[in-house]
């Protein structure tokens, strides 16, 4: 297939966790519980993955039980509580009281997000028939814009499935992994939240996107690294265990810089960071889209209350029209046919 070359519509497709609950992967929900898992998973499992995941699964669940009072089979709290206490406290320099100190924080910031990733990875991906048939249709005659809260790749997927793998475009400078220039399509993909697929160098401030062999920040170990564990005593000799795993997962080095490269990606909290200048770019391009579209299709988004910058983003563009009555909006909403 070939993007329409004289679309007729211009759409603005808006995407939430529901969109990819279409091939297995959590709600938001479903990676709360999902987050801590039970100590008899990793059990049988010798292998130094499942001692690393057993090492993370112990420091998560002694931070929940530590501050939030967590106990097995009480109420989880929410990813928001979660990411907002930890923004918090980190954006501060306090320590949160006496045991968790600013760097032990960043360390458990660094985990979650690799323990999320590792929820929504889908490898091999799954391609579902449904999600290729409203693409193929959606992309016929018509210009389609594509605003997303997800970090997954699974429209990434589908696209690629139809043979759009060079039609679409994240909206940013991006490189691969090994520093040339990725092709840039038609088809503007802005991922306010950030990627799955996106690693950020802190010393030249470039950004890398890979795909779903070993080149994205979990297989890479970005959000790992051996001292942040010296400091926890989940597992002793973890620190030569992140080692070796490092070393088997190879380089996660800036080609440009050599400096390690680390994940920046905005969370479920109410103090979500967007300091870097690829997010605003995004952000301004998605007011543009939303602003201009004839039409915006909503699917599996919620609107949650932590996405208040994202509403008003809605709502500000809305009524930037000429006229916002002339907008149509179609909202997909679960098990409503």
């Amino acid at each position: 297939m070939s993007y329409a070359a004289n679309p007729v519509e211009h759409v603005a497709l808006i995407l939430g966790a529901g969109f990819s609950k279409q091939v297995g992967l959590p709600l938001t929900g479903d990676v709360v519980e999902s987050f801590i898992q039970p100590e008899q998973t990793f059990e049988c499992d010798t292998s130094i993955q499942a001692r690393v995941n057993r090492s993370i699964n112990a420091i998560l669940r002694e931070f929940w039980v530590d501050v939030f009072g967590y106990a097995e089979g009480h109420t989880k709290p929410s990813l928001e509580d979660h990411f907002t206490l930890l923004d918090l406290a980190l954006g501060s320099g306090h320590h949160l009281g006496r045991k968790y100190s600013p760097r032990k924080l960043k360390t458990i910031w660094r985990l979650s997000i690799h323990r999320i990733f590792q929820l929504l990875e889908n490898n091999p991906p799954i391609i579902n028939e449904e999600v290729t048939t409203f693409l193929k249709g959606l992309l016929i005659d018509r210009h389609v814009s594509v605003v997303s809260l997800n970090w997954d790749m699974v429209l990434e997927n589908h696209l690629d499935a139809i043979g759009f793998s060079d039609e679409y475009h994240y909206g940013i400078d991006l490189l691969a992994y090994n520093g040339k220039p990725l092709p840039t399509g038609n088809i503007p993909l802005l991922k306010l939240h950030g990627s799955s697929n996106w690693v950020y160098c802190d010393s030249c401030r470039r950004m890398y996107c890979g795909g779903l062999e070993k080149t994205n920040p979990v297989h890479l170990g970005v959000y790992l690294d051996p001292e942040d564990f010296e400091g926890f005593d989940a597992d002793s000799g973890m620190v030569q265990t992140i080692e070796r795993l490092n070393q088997e997962m190879g380089s996660r080095n800036c080609p440009f810089c050599n400096n390690l490269l680390a994940g920046r990606v905005a969370t479920f909290s109410y103090r979500k960071e967007f300091s870097i200048h690829q997010y605003q770019t995004i952000w301004e391009k998605a007011y543009s889209v939303l602003r201009d579209a004839d039409r915006w299709i909503i699917i599996g988004y919620s609107m949650p209350e932590a996405d208040f910058e994202f509403h008003h983003l809605l709502k500000s563009s809305q009524l930037a029209r000429q006229n916002p009555k002339d907008l149509t909006i179609d909202v997909v909403l679960h098990q409503d046919e």
